[in-house]
């Protein structure tokens, strides 16, 4: 199995003043059990961010080591001198199921921050179809991740889920032969 690694090029937003890392992966070339070691440590990744947890913390949450998600993330957990690690934004690409205006998809997600964006919108279908409250997904109108609009209007999310379209238990794919194509195709 053939990993490509690059150099890691960082650069600083300047809004934020958060650095972004280009991606080390390419996940077509990862086994399964890579990709759902890969998921997990992005899921740490974010947990550290999102809950304010340590490495450990977050890694012991996502059934992994400390060790473990350095190795997938090695530029985007970051510790000044001997303090605390901390997570920064990343450019990884990970294959994901996506509710669009175009219907559900499989796409390539690049980045920490579409890759929330995904979670919270998935969030937000639950909020409408669990709860009944379209207030997080109305929210969201007019997000768009890699290039596709996501679906927010409640009427066309409840009636994906009438068709099972949202049935997958899982946004995250860890095999990546798939075609960019609709889920139910």
């Amino acid at each position: 199995m053939e990993v490509f690694l690059r150099w890691l090029l960082v650069s600083t937003d300047t809004q934020s003043e958060r650095k972004t890392v280009v991606p080390r992966f390419d996940y077509h070339n990862l086994t399964p059990t890579q990709q759902e070691q890969r998921i997990r440590s992005s899921r740490a990744k974010a947990d550290m961010d999102r809950d304010r947890l340590s490495l450990s913390q977050a890694a012991a949450r996502q059934e992994l080591t400390a060790g473990a998600v350095l190795r997938w993330f090695p530029g985007s957990i970051v510790r000044d001198g001997r303090g605390p690690y901390r997570a920064i934004l990343d450019d990884e690409v990970f294959r994901m199921v996506v509710a669009t205006t175009d219907g559900v998809l499989e796409l390539d997600v690049r980045g920490s921050d579409d890759r929330s964006t995904v979670g919270t919108h998935m969030s937000a279908i639950f909020q409408l179809l669990d709860h009944g409250d379209p207030g997080p997904l109305l929210e969201m109108r007019g997000t768009v991740v890699g290039g596709y609009a996501l679906e927010t209007d409640p009427r066309e999310i409840e009636a994906l889920a009438i068709f099972g379209e949202l049935d997958f238990l899982e946004i995250y794919l860890t095999d990546g032969s798939e075609d960019e194509q609709g889920i139910g195709s």
